[in-house]
């Protein structure tokens, strides 16, 4: 009996509390169900690996002449969420590279980049075209060391694509749980500038910058996706992994 007079002692306190200060405080409505904004997650947060290899690429060479380089990398993606349609990441791991023979020693390899998907459309009819088409772009600024070929030094590389993308869902996307949930198929221009300089004098930069992208995203779950992405330049790379979204 005593520990009820308490409570509602207390709760008489509150009120009065709240009521001395009414006049002074703005009050929320809590009924309100719309926002200003909505998300379906608290923290967009992107992680992935990948391996990635760039096949012989055609270089000139400081003073003239001519030669190929080439690289095999291993490494982790951290992607943000910045906005809904535009997304911050950075990749850390290993690159082997070559410049001749077989590839040489492991070095650290870095980038920073984002990527932007700028316009999108829902298809629905007719119904075998159904599904979703993209337009998105993406940037990235790539730097590392190299040791090959008894020869070191380090390089960088801008790349970029602008690619149209169609996404097929399995069924409904507000409804499927079947898997996979969709394959999301792209295409499209592709820019790598790689320029570097060898350790005791040497520079080196790419010889042919304008390619093509294109290549292919399962989405085994609405947050789990395997890709396998090629570009072609002077000759064909590669970059398989995956991605899980938060």
């Amino acid at each position: 009996m005593k520990r009820i007079a308490l409570k509602a002692a207390s709760v008489c306190a509150v009120s009065c509390l709240f009521a001395g200060t009414a006049g002074a405080a703005t009050q929320i409505d809590t009924g309100q169900r719309e926002s200003l904004a909505k998300s379906d997650n608290l923290f967009p947060l992107v992680v992935g690996f990948d391996v990635e290899e760039e096949s012989n690429r055609d270089v000139e060479l400081d003073g003239g002449g001519s030669g190929e380089f080439g690289s095999r990398s291993y490494v982790a993606h951290v992607g943000f969420g910045v906005l809904p349609w535009l997304n911050v990441f950075g990749t850390v791991g290993q690159v082997e590279a070559k410049t001749e023979g077989d590839y040489g020693d492991g070095e650290m390899r870095w980038s920073l980049g984002a990527s932007a998907n700028l316009f999108q459309y829902d298809i629905v009819d007719p119904e075998f075209l159904e599904g979703r088409l993209s337009f998105r772009a993406e940037v990235e600024m790539i730097r590392a060391d190299f040791e090959a070929d008894e020869q070191g030094g380090e390089w960088r590389e801008l790349a970029a694509a602008a690619t149209v993308n169609y996404e097929i869902f399995v069924d409904r996307v507000d409804t499927t749980d079947r898997v996979p949930y969709s394959l999301a198929l792209f295409a499209g221009p592709a820019y790598s500038n790689i320029d570097g300089e060898i350790d005791g004098g040497g520079d080196f930069e790419s010889d042919t910058e304008w390619g093509l992208a294109f290549g292919a995203d399962l989405f085994v779950s609405h947050n789990l996706s395997l890709g396998l992405h090629v570009e072609r330049f002077n000759d064909y790379g590669y970059r398989a992994g995956f991605r899980y979204r938060f």
